[in-house]
């Protein structure tokens, strides 16, 4: 069990952009906005690239406060449906089937990466991908903001996790030659400086995989408020990661949906539906596990093709 001792800070510092930070145009329209602790929270989308971005947006050191707090991983309550929600209700819940996710991503991708290449998975959490990629052979270990996190996926596993900030992160023993990145794709705080990053950790024929969610695809409407939270600084759509890419040196060699293993409770928590979520109370059948397509989720395998 996560703690929720540390809670999440009650205020935050914003940091206004005056261009789009994908492309750099200037011109740009109100995409949506929440409230979340009595703040108006905007995004804007770009009037070139179509990229949308928080404006103004959370400042470097109070989006790190969020992943650092304990709170975030193990909230318990959400926000209503007046709010904004923030935060898992119980991450380490999700065991079973993250750990079933990690085996099925493994399995799309692991024809890119060479036999016990050296693996590094970024925003690892607790560690289920890093698990899945040891016991497969790979010498893989983990970067994640939460010290607490890391220290449970370290004792529950029994697999390497540093807890430091990616962007600052520089890998032991040289290059890498895969990284992986699951579920944060809305999450940095500046996704093209991330990119790049992990461009020169790569090795000249290194692989980036990673997910991110379409937020023009028609489906969109029907997940509710998932990936619509306070920490979710961007959303991608299935053009414009491509441009993403581009300017971090990297060329999509495979752009497949997701199938996502999941429970009842879980999707029901993450698209914000917490009224069926109550009826269902404990009933047996919200905590089974079942696969079901994405429809707007995206599976991505990326080669280096240049340095940044």
């Amino acid at each position: 069990m996560i703690s929720s001792a540390d809670p999440i800070a009650a205020s935050f510092e914003f940091v206004q952009l005056r261009e789009c930070p994908l492309c750099g145009h200037p011109e740009r329209s109100p995409a949506y906005q929440r409230r979340y602790q009595g703040m108006e929270i905007r995004w804007e989308r770009c009037q070139a690239c179509r990229f949308v971005f928080q404006n103004p947006k959370l400042s470097r050191e109070s989006l790190n406060s969020i992943y650092r707090s304990s709170t975030y991983w193990n909230v318990q309550k959400m926000e209503t449906q007046s709010g904004l929600r923030l935060g898992y209700s119980d991450y380490a819940k999700g065991e079973a089937y993250r750990l079933r996710q990690s085996q099925w991503r493994l399995k799309q991708i692991r024809r890119f990466a060479p036999e016990g290449a050296r693996w590094l998975d970024v925003a690892c959490a607790t560690g289920f991908f890093v698990k899945t990629l040891v016991d497969a052979g790979f010498q893989s270990w983990g970067v994640e903001l939460s010290s607490q996190m890391a220290q449970f996926g370290k004792e529950r596993y029994g697999v390497d996790i540093e807890a430091c900030d990616f962007d600052q992160y520089v890998p032991p023993g040289g290059p890498v030659q895969a990284l992986s990145i699951w579920g944060a794709d809305s999450n940095f705080y500046d996704p093209v400086q991330t990119y790049q990053h992990a461009n020169r950790m790569l090795s000249d024929d290194g692989w980036l995989f990673f997910n991110f969610w379409d937020f023009d695809h028609p489906i969109r409407p029907l997940l509710g408020e998932f990936k619509i939270g306070l920490n979710g600084l961007y959303q991608l759509n299935r053009k414009n990661i491509h441009l993403l890419l581009a300017k971090s040196g990297f060329r999509a060699e495979l752009v497949k949906m997701e199938w996502s293993f999941a429970s009842l409770e879980a999707i029901l928590s993450l698209t914000g539906r917490f009224l069926p979520l109550q009826w269902l109370g404990g009933l047996g059948l919200a905590r089974a596990i079942f696969q079901v397509p994405t429809f707007s989720g995206f599976l991505v395998a990326a080669r280096k093709v240049h340095s940044v």
